[in-house]
C-alpha cells in the first residue's frame, strides 16, 4: 500500500497516457471515413452548382404563368364589378391587416355599435301569444281536414325533429307554437 502512495502520480500519468493513445488510435482511424463524408458533400455542392440555371421545361412554365396572369386579371374584374353593386363603406378604413394600433382600437368601438344596431335591426318582434297559437291550431286542423276529404293525407315521417332536437318543414307545420313563430 506505500508502494502505491508513493508511485500514485506515475500511476495516473500512465493511465492518461494509454487513455490518450487508445482515444488517438481510434480517431485516427476513423478519419478517413470523414475526408470521405467530406469530399462525398464537396461533390454533391460541385454537381448542384453545376446545373443548368435555365428550366428545360420554359414553355410549360411561360404558359403557366400566362394562366395565372389571367386568373388575376379576372379577378380584379370581378372585384371591380363587385364594388360597382354595392356600396361597401369600410368601418375605419386603412385598419387592417396592418394599421396602426390606434386605429384597430377605433375599429372595434366601431364593430361593437354596428353590432348592436344589427341585432336592433334583426329583432323579430315579440313571442307568439296564446290567441295565435290557438289560431295557427284551427289552420293546422282544417288543413289536415282538408287532406283527408282528398285522400291525400301526408303521413309523418320523423316526428317532426331531427335527433339533435331540431324542428323539420314537416315540424313546423305541425307544431302550431312553431308556425306562429315563424309567423
Amino acid at each position: 500500500m506505500d508502494f502505491l502512495k508513493r508511485n500514485l502520480y506515475w500511476f495516473i500519468c500512465g493511465f492518461v497516457a494509454f487513455g490518450g493513445a487508445a482515444l488517438g488510435y481510434t480517431g485516427w482511424r476513423g478519419m478517413p471515413e470523414v475526408k470521405k463524408a467530406m469530399e462525398d458533400a464537396a461533390s454533391t455542392y460541385r454537381n448542384l452548382d453545376s446545373l443548368q440555371s435555365s428550366p428545360v421545361n420554359q414553355d410549360s412554365i411561360d404558359a403557366e404563368q400566362a394562366r395565372i396572369d389571367q386568373i388575376q386579371s379576372d379577378f380584379q374584374k370581378v372585384l371591380q364589378a363587385a364594388e360597382k353593386l354595392t356600396d361597401y363603406e369600410p368601418l375605419v378604413p386603412e385598419a387592417f391587416p396592418d394599421g396602426p394600433p390606434l386605429k384597430r382600437v377605433e375599429f372595434r368601438n366601431k364593430y361593437s355599435k354596428a353590432m348592436e344596431a344589427l341585432f336592433k335591426k334583426l329583432n323579430a318582434g315579440t313571442l307568439p301569444t296564446l290567441q295565435d297559437i290557438n289560431k295557427l291550431k284551427v289552420v293546422r286542423e282544417n288543413e289536415l281536414a282538408e287532406a283527408r276529404d282528398k285522400g291525400s293525407a301526408r303521413r309523418r315521417t320523423g316526428g317532426g325533429r331531427t335527433e339533435a332536437n331540431v324542428l323539420t318543414a314537416e315540424g313546423i307545420r305541425s307544431d302550431p307554437i312553431a308556425r306562429a313563430a315563424v309567423a
